[in-house]
């Protein structure tokens, strides 16, 4: 007589040895099995998405720490997204230099306060055309872009130095 096995994913592996019965559709004894094979490959494919992710990080961080890879260009800003929870601002702005490879920049950490306290809620609406300066790499990550530099006009709302620092201080 041949056996059919049956898996169960999340049962207790002693239990699941002792117990055993007959298949109702087909009449074989059944046996229920645990599968190990399968849970140490899940493992495994979750230390490899956790060590690629913080590879990934440590690239961000090199990449960002050269202040020669930010460049500054202007834009018109299509939305923005303040999240008090966060401590962020989201700005999509069209018509960016092609070097750009998306269009969407975040501002966080303390640059949100810096940009929060020279009042950039009443000075930047939709429509306006900014200057702003970033590393025009996006890693694929699902972050936005970070804005280290910040004016609308002749005012400036953020300056490079001390954008950059406290980019790289969230690092």
């Amino acid at each position: 007589m041949r056996t059919a096995i049956k898996y169960i994913l999340n049962a207790n592996p002693f239990w699941v040895y002792l117990k055993s019965h007959y298949c109702p559709k087909c009449g074989k004894k059944m046996r229920k099995k645990y599968l190990v094979s399968k849970s140490i490959c899940m493992v495994l494919v979750l230390m490899t998405i956790m060590s690629l992710t913080s590879c990934t990080r440590q690239r961000e961080k090199e990449y960002y720490a050269d202040a020669n890879n930010f460049i500054t260009g202007e834009g018109v800003v299509d939305n923005i997204i303040y999240d008090e929870n966060d401590k962020d601002i989201v700005l999509w702005l069209s018509e960016i230099d092609d070097a750009y490879q998306c269009s969407d920049f975040i501002i966080e950490g303390e640059n949100f306060s810096i940009v929060l306290d020279n009042g950039i809620l009443d000075k930047i609406k939709v429509g306006d055309t900014i200057e702003f300066t970033s590393a025009p790499r996006y890693f694929g990550n699902g972050d936005f872009m970070p804005l280290v530099a910040l004016s609308v006009g002749d005012e400036e709302l953020l300056n490079f130095e001390e954008g950059h620092k406290n980019l790289m201080d969230l690092y």
